[in-house]
């Protein structure tokens, strides 16, 4: 049996409480907050796996509770220091993988600590071979999955994309990503859980009308690519460019096929905003109309690097 919806909701509403609860005066979440709200303890040490979370079974103390969880993270991947972790601050972030990884094991957690935060998981095993392991799948994917509202909870979230902020662009998704430290990838799947979780309102702010976010990534031939995975899209109607429909198939796109303007980064040159006309459609009937988009990204340029592309309806800036 998979988890209920009943059951999911408590726990990305645990998330969300938690990260409003930890969050800083800048509306960042440290590494160490996190620990600290968990009663978890970091061990940096060489492993074999990138992290693994343990119960203590340290005796209380008299005076003070002791710490219930060790949080044990590969050295060698992550090679860090307690006072690099101690300091931590919005200025000086610690690596956007490694915040993720904390951020996932300490999710993971809630499914063993229904008694201190309500989040009750119990599933009913079913007899047979494999049974156990679609549980321990089930849950492995919907930790992924709820992780980053832990990073970037609403209060958070209200912070990057105020309602004042009428258009999104290129530079407040950049700026809320180094705001959030954390990686493209987890700053688009935590606007997608706005469809479900927290503060309804948010999905309804002017910036996020009309636009679609991605991640696209550097070959190293110097060539550019969109994935298909992870997308935040919502456009007024519903109807959307009809490339991403085929790239939520899991089909990365050259992205040169898009554009044919050679002053345009993906064609070799150096121009980051581009106006196309592009074909809209739905998931059943693609092409129906066509429409004129913006398309911007990033400028930076690197073998293996990845990139935000935003597509902004109407031919907005």
């Amino acid at each position: 049996m998979s988890l209920s919806r009943t059951q999911v909701n408590k726990w990305a509403n645990a998330c969300l409480a938690l990260g409003n609860e930890v969050v800083d005066g800048d509306g960042f979440i440290t590494v160490r907050g996190l620990l600290r709200r968990f009663d978890a303890q970091l061990i940096l040490r060489p492993l074999l796996v990138e992290a693994m979370l343990c119960e203590s079974t340290e005796a209380q103390s008299l005076t003070a509770r002791a710490t219930r969880w060790h949080l044990l993270v590969d050295s060698e991947k992550y090679p860090l220091t307690l006072a690099q972790v101690g300091s931590e601050s919005i200025v000086a972030p610690l690596p956007a993988r490694f915040r993720n990884t904390i951020a996932h094991e300490l999710t993971h957690s809630l499914a063993f600590r229904a008694k201190e935060f309500g989040v009750d998981l119990a599933i009913p095993i079913r007899r047979g071979k494999g049974a156990l392991k679609d549980v321990v799948d089930e849950v492995e994917r919907r930790t992924e999955d709820l992780s980053p509202l832990l990073l970037a909870p609403d209060t958070a979230i209200d912070r990057c994309f105020p309602s004042t902020l009428k258009d999104l662009s290129i530079a407040s998704l950049v700026q809320a990503r180094q705001r959030l430290g954390v990686s493209r990838f987890v700053l688009i799947q935590r606007l997608n859980l706005m469809r479900h979780y927290g503060n309804a309102r948010f999905i309804e702010r002017a910036c996020f009308s009309d636009v679609a976010v991605g991640v696209g990534a550097w070959t190293s031939e110097g060539h550019a690519v969109l994935k298909g995975n992870p997308i935040f899209a919502q456009f007024i109607g519903g109807e959307q460019p009809s490339f991403l429909h085929e790239m939520r198939r899991g089909r990365s796109l050259q992205a040169t096929s898009l554009v044919a303007e050679e002053s345009f980064i993906f064609n070799g040159g150096v121009v980051s905003s581009v106006g196309l006309e592009t074909p809209f459609g739905t998931e059943k009937s693609k092409g129906g109309t066509t429409r004129p988009v913006q398309l911007s990204v990033e400028t930076a340029r690197r073998s293996g690097g990845s990139f935000f592309f935003l597509i902004r309806a109407n031919g907005a800036s």
